[in-house]
């Protein structure tokens, strides 16, 4: 079930918890979303959907410009994970009345996938094994960032 053809998964581990950011703490509903500008990654057709279900302005970005976009006020809100908070300065786009809704609204995965041929018999399996061993490892790396973030700018839904 790992191999599909002339491709075979080398490992799965967790990408994150994606948060909401947002430069106004008192959008809590739904409702409260209708006419903000928020950075959607291009070709994400459930960003349209959603977009045109709550009234919001998309405003078409890349991973790494939507921070910049949220940083500089193009936009009123923004996903990422927490990693992001520290290294792209995060503090600026959320200050003065700005937060980060405290419950993540989506987990991502991260799947490497490799040409089976090109590796050594048994070696894939080995891989996948380390990346189980070492899933723990990715987690911490991925939560710690949660607790460098001031307390004052999460949000309790």
């Amino acid at each position: 079930l790992m191999r599909i053809g002339e491709f075979e998964v080398l490992g799965i581990g967790p990408a994150g918890a994606i948060f909401m950011f947002t430069r106004d703490r008192s959008i809590l509903l739904p409702k409260d979303f209708a006419g903000k500008r928020m950075a959607v990654l291009d070709d994400v057709p459930e960003s349209e959907y959603l977009s045109q279900k709550h009234g919001i302005t998309p405003v078409n970005s890349t991973i790494f410009n939507s921070i910049l976009k949220f940083n500089n006020g193009t936009v009123d809100l923004t996903a990422a994970p927490a990693i992001v908070y520290e290294p792209f300065e995060m503090h600026k786009g959320l200050e003065p009345d700005g937060g980060i809704y405290k419950d993540p609204f989506l987990y991502i995965t991260m799947q490497v996938i490799a040409r089976w041929e090109k590796f050594p018999e048994g070696f894939i399996q080995k891989a996948r094994l380390k990346a189980v061993e070492e899933y723990s490892k990715f987690v911490k790396f991925l939560t710690d960032p949660e607790a460098t973030i001031p307390e004052h700018y999460w949000i309790d839904i």
